[in-house]
């Protein structure tokens, strides 16, 4: 985390591929002062129980861990049988909790409290707004830009 915001030191969100990650990215983040969800977002992945815990707590994506190692058990025996394997994609359920918005809710309006994208203009002088950076945090991932 410390080494993405010396890189791009105003993201609106942080997407990190686990809820361990995201829980180090919590407490860099309000090391630095940054409040969460009001100045960045933090999504994790995995939906670990401890995460629940930590405040606020992280917005998951929540994979069927259960169907996952069934399918993984079920695969091989099958390539044994003979089957030819096929693709297979399970479900992932995104929880929001309260390090990221809701945005399945009415959006609001942009600057307001609970805005969404922040504003971070009073962040930056004259106004100007940065471009958005998408990045996972996992080690040796370089960061996507996207349009918004």
């Amino acid at each position: 985390m410390e080494r993405l915001l010396r890189a791009h030191p105003d993201p609106d969100a942080v997407f990190a591929a686990s809820d361990a990650m995201a829980i180090g990215a919590l407490r860099t983040l309000r090391e630095r002062g940054l409040r969460v969800p009001e100045d960045i977002a933090v999504i994790g992945f995995n939906d670990l129980a401890s995460a629940r815990h930590t405040s606020p707590p992280p917005t998951t994506g929540r994979q069927p861990v259960r169907a996952l190692g069934q399918e993984m058990a079920r695969m091989p025996v099958s390539a044994i049988e003979g089957h030819r394997p096929s693709p297979l994609i399970l479900p992932t359920r995104l929880t929001t909790r309260e390090s990221a918005p809701d945005l399945s809710a009415p959006a609001r309006s942009a600057g307001g409290p609970g805005a969404w994208p922040p504003d971070h203009r009073h962040r930056r002088p004259g106004g100007s707004r940065r471009p958005r950076y998408v990045k996972t945090v996992a080690p040796d991932v370089n960061p996507v830009r996207h349009s918004p």
